[in-house]
């Protein structure tokens, strides 16, 4: 059940960003990344998409971002 919850951190990941939080050149890699690599912020990744910030919309941001961190977290326990 909480490989589910990572999942859907992943997934609302990628709808936010636009992308992926990890990439690789295969499967493999991509896991060993998930594994040893920290979840990249989507706040960061989002500011570099917007044309202007908003300040609503990266609190909000902010937020949704504790969310995907918690969901995704390395350690099963950790999570939802």
């Amino acid at each position: 059940g909480r490989s589910d919850v990572y999942s859907v951190g992943i997934m609302l990941f990628e709808l936010l960003a636009g992308d992926l939080p990890f990439k690789g050149d295969s499967g493999l890699s991509i896991m060993i990344k998930q594994v040893k690599e920290k979840l990249p912020s989507l706040t960061q990744r989002i500011k570099g998409k917007l044309e202007r910030t908003d300040a609503d919309y990266l609190k909000v941001a902010d937020k949704v971002e504790k969310i995907i961190e918690t969901a995704c977290a390395k350690s099963r326990k950790k999570r939802y």
